[in-house]
């Protein structure tokens, strides 16, 4: 906890976003029925939680995406369900980066999910470096320096865009 801040804190945020978009979606022009929550990194983690904690609520995202989640123990949201409530969480897309240990705890999230019958899939890019999808984007230009800014990481930042893209369409079409 830094500064009085909680992990609680930024999920919360997280859910209020969600809750105003919902709310106030013809304001904004988007399908209310077709929200889905993304995060990279500690925010995978709070994509997931808020997902979780959402669906308890009885409010619904029709997708989480965790790039690279770090995701250490996935009992403390998940137990808090219902065994109903369990087999309703919305669908999961795993993105990880190569072999990096900050996205060990995903394939025990999958696995509860799977067991339950709930969509996923898990996407490893060999050779990706833990923040090369938001760090090959135009607003990290000075970062130059950072190993996962390169035109490899680029290139593979650009696959995964697409392959995000396809998941949505596929969880919204099928």
């Amino acid at each position: 906890m830094k500064d009085g801040i909680t992990k609680q804190y930024a999920v919360d945020e997280v859910k209020d976003t969600v809750k105003y978009m919902s709310n106030n979606a013809d304001e904004y022009g988007i399908d209310s029925d077709n929200i889905f929550i993304l995060g990279y990194s500690a925010g995978g983690y709070h994509a997931m939680a808020a997902a979780l904690q959402l669906h308890k609520e009885g409010i619904n995202v029709s997708g989480q995406i965790l790039c690279y989640p770090f995701i250490s123990d996935i009992s403390e949201q998940y137990s808090e369900l219902t065994d109903e409530q369990k087999k309703t969480i919305p669908p999961a897309l795993f993105i990880l980066a190569g072999d990096e240990p900050i996205g060990k705890g995903s394939p025990e999230y999958k696995s509860a999910l799977d067991d339950n019958g709930i969509p996923t899939e898990l996407i490893t890019y060999d050779g990706a470096l833990h923040g090369f999808i938001e760090e090959n984007n135009p607003e990290y230009d000075k970062l130059h320096f950072h190993d996962s800014k390169s035109p490899e990481q680029e290139k593979m930042a650009g696959q995964t865009e697409d392959d995000i893209y396809a998941w949505i369409d596929k969880i919204i079409n099928d």
